[in-house]
């Protein structure tokens, strides 16, 4: 996908949407190079019924590399 700056010239979505003030957020972590290879589950008790929510992703940084557990506080977003 591109884009068109206000410009007029063409640039990248990652260009677009990830600048300097977006990544310099504390309540993001973008991570590249990797694959997720599950999504882990939490279930909640919630009344008489339980509720199952997205609490993280397990990421694969490449062969040989261990897999690693990233838990969320809010939510997660996989693109």
């Amino acid at each position: 996908m591109t884009y068109t700056s206000p410009k007029g010239e063409r640039t990248s979505t990652e260009t677009a949407y990830l600048t300097d003030d977006v990544l310099a957020r504390p309540n993001l972590t973008v991570v590249t190079g990797a694959q997720a290879t599950k999504i882990l589950f939490d279930t909640q008790s919630e009344s008489d019924q339980k509720r199952i929510r997205a609490s993280g992703v397990e990421v694969a940084r490449g062969a040989g590399q261990p897999r690693r557990h990233v838990f969320a506080k809010k939510e997660v977003i996989l693109s």
